[in-house]
């Protein structure tokens, strides 16, 4: 095989694929004429089109729905709002019966209950401070992954175009 027969395999308009299939297969035996049928061509750009349309469609919307069932869950796991409805409700229930007899009794009671009070209400605080933080930093990742979802596609590209220009990341030390 001459020089202008493989270059004219490697710059004709066939798919990507196709010229290179050609290509080998003209090395390998200068008699032979294979040729990848225009079928398989366009089930290749199809495949490409199709992962496309599942990346900007279903998969977007796919994303979306775990990122929201992410965040419930991290609700549902920290309750919070079961939290504010209970905020000053005794802690673990401690000292929460009446009691019955002297005015002295019933102030020890009284300030047992108190504290209890006071105890679950710093707790379920807390618990609810550390929900809003976790929730927080789960809404920002995911928008971040949200804002991103569209772009990541493009990587591949970029990345292919920076290997032909021959950039190469330098590390500081």
């Amino acid at each position: 095989m001459n020089s202008i027969t493989f270059y004219w395999l490697l710059s004709s308009r066939q798919c990507y694929k196709d010229r290179i299939f050609e290509a080998l297969s003209r090395l390998r035996t200068e008699n032979e004429f294979s040729l990848l049928s225009s079928r398989q061509c366009y089930n290749y750009s199809m495949f490409l089109v199709g992962i496309l349309g599942w990346w900007y469609g279903g998969g977007w919307t796919s994303r979306l729905q775990m990122i929201v069932n992410r965040l419930k869950a991290t609700a549902d796991f920290f309750s919070i709002g079961l939290m504010f409805k209970t905020l000053f409700a005794p802690f673990r229930q401690i000292s929460a019966g009446r009691i019955s007899g002297s005015v002295a009794d019933q102030m020890r009671a009284f300030a047992d209950r108190t504290v209890s009070r006071v105890v679950g209400a710093i707790a379920r605080t807390c618990m609810i401070i550390a929900g809003v933080i976790v929730l927080s930093i789960q809404s920002l990742f995911g928008l971040i992954i949200m804002l991103f979802w569209p772009l990541i596609p493009l990587f591949p590209i970029v990345g292919l175009i920076a290997m032909a220009i021959g950039w190469v990341p330098t590390w500081q030390s």
